[in-house]
């Protein structure tokens, strides 16, 4: 509930030093363009301990070098996993992820978007404040503005444009360059894009473009969870247990007996899982809500919250 005794923030955040009365008194950012496909790529680790949970590189892991493209169709980011009536679906795995989306930047003029111009990520893998989802923002540029001219989130604090904060949530997921993600749910294209970050370029695989999230209070959104049943290997209640003895699985297949509560186009899906680890001895029991629902949780195991778009359902 917002605090009465402060004043409730606009969804438009003002970025103009002084109030502009006329148009020759917008401010122009005047720093040279640069063609995207000249820049320097961003460098990228999503398994570092500073950017991963549960997949964090370690001798013999098999995880990808910092930087290095990443086939997201091999284990352990892809898994099949049950829908809520026992369907046969499919997961990207993106790791764990914070409740405040990050920001994205996009830029338009007089009203559309600017041609040319790439949207500015606020954060990469790593930083502090990254989130695979992004909270929508969008930067009003004047006349005379030359596209690709602002490459960072500094740049554009500088600029003094007007920065209006949507309500829109999107799942961009950043990875090195070259990296790939066949599935999309519905049989949709799969889909990249890229956007600046300090003046390098990062690359998004794009998943969906409306994650539920809800106000959080003093401006922020938060985003709305479902709920995903797991097991790991070894039960979190016991030594080496949980995310690291990685997630049980049929023999010989890459099936685990997660079971998702809602399926895309459902109420109450979202790509962004809170967790209930039910104990691996009911794992051949587990193939529905229901008998989800009916098995014994590991107790005193907090939820961990989740990035793992469905991609596909038979």
């Amino acid at each position: 509930m917002q605090d009465k005794a402060r004043p409730a923030r606009s969804l438009v955040v003002a970025l103009f030093a002084s109030a502009c009365s006329s148009s020759s008194e917008v401010p122009i950012f005047d720093a040279a363009p640069l063609d995207p496909d000249q820049a320097q790529p961003a460098f990228i680790d999503r398994f570092s301990p500073e950017a991963g949970i549960l997949d964090v590189r370690a001798p013999g892991n098999g995880l990808p070098e910092a930087n290095a493209p990443v086939d997201f169709d091999q284990p352990p980011f892809a898994y099949d996993a049950f829908g809520p009536h026992g369907e046969a679906i499919r997961m990207y795995d993106f790791d764990f992820k914070g409740q405040l989306p990050g920001k994205l930047y996009v830029f338009l003029q007089d009203g559309v978007p600017l041609p040319q111009q790439l949207p500015v990520l606020a954060r990469v893998p790593g930083e502090s404040g990254y989130n695979d989802f992004v909270r929508v923002y969008e930067v009003s540029t004047p006349p005379g503005y030359r596209a690709n001219a602002i490459r960072s989130e500094a740049d554009l604090m500088a600029s003094q444009f007007l920065v209006t904060a949507t309500k829109r949530v999107n799942n961009r997921v950043v990875v090195p360059a070259g990296s790939t993600a066949a599935l999309r749910y519905g049989a949709r294209e799969p889909r990249s894009s890229r956007a600046w970050h300090d003046g390098t370029l990062a690359t998004m695989l794009e998943f969906e473009d409306d994650v539920r999230a809800q106000d959080a209070g003093y401006g922020e959104l938060g985003l709305t969870n479902a709920t995903l049943w797991v097991a790991f290997a070894i039960d979190p209640d016991q030594p080496g247990g949980g995310p690291a003895s990685g997630r049980l699985l049929e023999p010989d297949t890459q099936r685990t007996h997660f079971v998702a509560e809602a399926l895309p186009d459902q109420p109450g899906y979202s790509p962004y899982w809170m967790t209930i680890t039910y104990h691996n001895s009911a794992f051949d029991s587990v193939r529905d809500e229901a008998s989800a629902e009916a098995a014994p949780v590991v107790a005193g195991v907090g939820s961990l919250l989740l990035n793992a778009p469905i991609v596909r359902v038979e």
